[in-house]
């Protein structure tokens, strides 16, 4: 008996302050047609895309678990982000649905259906894979905008919140101290001098050089904030310092210190990928200097790498990687279950083939058709609906045979792709390379997802 396949339901929220609900209310008037025992629903309640990879996302991973089973004919879901905002975690899905011709149903309004067809769909749903990704980008650089525009906390100021918003008034504790860091800097002459107002005003403050910089650099302080370029005011932000003030300690800074990029302070760079500590696999912290940023182990003092060596050697591995990947042996992986199923029904029709050939043989020579009729009848029975499972094998080795066809030109399309898309993107894809980067004292190990299929890289 042929097991009938499942329709899922598959939802997700970010964090557990959000509902499923409009997700899961979205999905009924497609499931209402279809007995409940035939749906099964799957909630990643809490769980981040951005944070989260395929593996650790328990109800994905249980969805594509059924798919590579074959035991899903229907997936139901809100829109494509639900599934993945990495450009490389939503290909290796929607290869899985390919694969298995799963058919797909978004339920967002006026969210464009899924391209079912795999010669278009390959390129039309890896960009909406890619623009996923970058929307998941802006995700976090809106969420960086609205803490620079309303942070939870920040020295200087008292923050009160209720539900709606929050409201920030001066502490009168700092407010005099900050007026006067700004009137230091002002009157500073050299670095010399820039870097003894550091070590003076971390004392007062109580807190790191770098933390007295952030304050001179933050238009926060004026009751600004800057995006494009243009200062945009925060009415609800009463100023310490005013904006006038502001404009000219930048400007001062940076005669001061000609190289110091006042834009990479307030607009800090990111790390590509979040590195671990090799000895206690935490993941290192980040910490802000006046010259460089590093990334650092909270344990171990040794274990440490700045920010632009860590981007440029994963550039460099993920770039090596990529040339380095063996597309012959990814098809062979790829066509391994294909093969095992054709040569499964190759089997399966060879015995159909056998029993068909030894009951006809018997009808033939053995019975006679005057005396033994019911026992011809039987037997031509049993002909008949042997006829009908070989037919049936036959067509699924032609559907068999056809897939290996496309998983084949599915491959090329994807060696041709990853080469184009990641020279233009690189910085948005190179997480989706990598599992794990393990920093040790003096080298840093590069755990790939496309290991297999090339060597590990150290850096």
């Amino acid at each position: 008996m042929i097991r009938k396949k499942k329709k899922v339901v598959y939802t997700r929220v970010s964090s557990d302050q959000q509902s499923l609900e409009m997700q899961l209310e979205a999905a009924k008037p497609y499931i209402k047609e279809y007995n409940p025992d035939e749906i099964v629903r799957l909630n990643d309640h809490g769980v981040s895309a951005l944070k989260n990879k395929l593996e650790q996302r328990p109800a994905l991973k249980e969805l594509l678990d059924l798919i590579r089973n074959d035991e899903v004919d229907t997936l139901i879901v809100y829109q494509r982000d639900r599934l993945a905002r990495e450009f490389y975690e939503y290909l290796e899905i929607i290869l899985l649905i390919y694969t298995h011709k799963v058919k797909v149903i978004f339920t967002a309004t006026g969210h464009l259906p899924f391209n079912h067809d795999i010669e278009s769909g390959i390129h039309s749903e890896g960009l909406f894979g890619m623009l996923s990704q970058i929307e998941g980008m802006n995700i976090t650089n809106r969420t960086k905008d609205a803490f620079e525009k309303a942070p939870h906390s920040i020295l200087g100021y008292i923050v009160d919140r209720d539900e709606n918003k929050k409201t920030y008034s001066i502490n009168p504790e700092y407010k005099h101290i900050i007026q006067a860091l700004y009137t230091d800097c002002l009157a500073a002459k050299s670095s010399k001098d820039l870097i003894a107002l550091f070590l003076r005003y971390k004392k007062q403050f109580g807190r790191t050089e770098a933390d007295v910089l952030n304050i001179l650099v933050r238009p926060f302080y004026a009751g600004y904030f800057k995006m494009h370029g243009e200062y945009q005011r925060l009415e609800y932000v009463p100023p310490i310092i005013t904006l006038d003030v502001f404009k000219k300690v930048q400007n001062h800074l940076q005669n001061l210190i000609p190289n110091l990029d006042l834009y990479s302070l307030t607009n800090s760079k990111m790390p590509l990928f979040i590195p671990k500590c090799h000895v206690c696999c935490e993941p290192l912290l980040l910490s802000r200097g006046l010259e460089n940023d590093i990334l650092k182990c909270k344990k171990h003092r040794k274990i440490r790498i700045g920010i632009d060596v860590m981007n440029a050697l994963a550039t460099e591995v993920v770039t090596e990687a990529l040339d380095d990947t063996n597309f012959e042996h990814l098809e062979s992986i790829a066509l391994t279950v294909l093969y095992k199923s054709k040569k499964s029904l190759e089997s399966q029709r060879a015995s159909i083939q056998k029993k068909y050939d030894e009951i006809q043989w018997k009808v033939f020579t053995e019975l006679n058709f005057a005396r033994d009729k019911e026992l011809v009848h039987e037997h031509l029975n049993s002909i008949s609906n042997i006829s009908d499972e070989y037919q049936n094998l036959a067509e699924r080795q032609a559907v068999i045979e056809k897939r290996i066809v496309e998983v084949k030109h599915l491959v090329e399309l994807v060696a041709e792709k990853m080469k184009i898309e990641f020279n233009e993107f690189h910085e948005i894809l190179i997480p989706g390379f990598i599992k794990e980067i393990f920093v040790h004292d003096g080298y840093v190990n590069f755990e790939l997802y496309s290991s297999d299929f090339n060597n590990h890289k150290t850096g």
